[in-house]
């Protein structure tokens, strides 16, 4: 729930936050605070990326080595992969959403 800063409503939700969890709102009563990344932001996810970069390369390396069943190498693999795994699963919030994706709805305003 996005609401503008400084209103009654955000007043009421830091002080009683519990009160709205689970709770259905209309379209109408919200007020999204669209915001465009920075160049650092974008510079940072990069980053991001390229942590999950490196931990393929690691991967296919561990792959070529084929100590399969060492606990080291296990080790290894798994934390690469699960590096891989959390990078992948935060990636889709730097992809910009496709219309032609969506299916029914009203378009959102940019």
């Amino acid at each position: 729930m996005c609401l503008q800063s400084g209103s009654v409503l955000t007043l009421d939700f830091k002080n009683n936050h519990t009160a709205y969890w689970g709770k259905l709102y209309r379209a109408a009563e919200l007020k999204p605070e669209w915001r465009v990344p920075t160049a650092e932001d974008v510079n940072m996810a990069f980053e991001v990326i390229a942590i999950a970069d490196k931990s393929a390369i690691k991967v296919g390396k561990l792959i070529e080595n084929k100590a399969f069943g060492d606990k080291v190498w296990t080790n290894e693999f798994c934390r690469a992969v699960h590096m891989i795994n959390q990078v992948l699963k935060g990636s889709y919030n730097l992809i910009l959403e496709s219309e032609a994706s969506k299916t029914g709805g009203v378009k959102a305003e940019r």
